[in-house]
């Protein structure tokens, strides 16, 4: 079916047998791609959010759906959202070593993402907007510091350069000053030291 998509209704068709298929076997990763795939399509890419909406409904306790709410919103840069879907799915899933490192991932970009909106905007940063700041690094740390463990060979993903960001942004400079040779391809972040 899908080599003859031709026409809307080719298309209508197409998706709604996928739908069927994966209805059918909700833990099947190739329909899930597939299903993926298809809403990939420029023409498409707005009704995956729905999608994953009407799959979380349906199937809360899937890692497959919030995996994918989080890769959606780590697209759009909305770290809070992203990391609270990798939450989500690390709760179902707690030994998933790509979900702990995207937590940790958002988490850190979101910390940095809410300092550079405060000193854009204010050009000082509050006692409490420090804390916050900290508090999501602190957390950020905790989900990298998991993924070392994990993957202490990066063979799987690459904490390196987040971890390395976390520490330097906390103040940790012995252990980031550890982890400085195997950053590869880091360039300043504006990011500075949370005391």
């Amino acid at each position: 079916m899908k080599g003859k998509l031709v026409s809307t209704q080719d298309s209508t068709n197409y998706i709604s047998q996928l739908q069927k298929l994966y209805e059918n076997d909700p833990y099947n990763e190739t329909y899930f791609a597939w299903i993926l795939e298809f809403y990939d399509h420029p023409r498409q890419r707005h009704k995956l959010e729905d999608f994953v909406d009407d799959q979380l409904e349906d199937q809360p306790h899937s890692t497959m759906p919030w995996i994918l709410k989080g890769e959606i919103a780590m697209h759009a840069k909305r770290w809070e959202e992203a990391a609270d879907a990798y939450k989500t799915a690390c709760s179902i899933d707690p030994n998933s070593l790509p979900i702990i490192y995207n937590v940790g991932l958002c988490l850190s970009n979101q910390a940095i993402d809410i300092q550079r909106a405060i000193l854009n905007k204010e050009r000082t940063l509050k006692k409490e907007d420090q804390q916050q700041i900290k508090q999501t690094l602190i957390e950020a740390k905790e989900y990298l510091e998991k993924a070392k463990t994990m993957d202490p060979k990066r063979k799987k993903v690459d904490w390196v350069t987040p971890l390395y960001i976390v520490y330097y942004a906390l103040g940790e400079t012995e252990k980031a000053c550890e982890l400085e040779p195997l950053v590869t391809g880091f360039k300043n972040t504006n990011q500075e030291r949370i005391d």
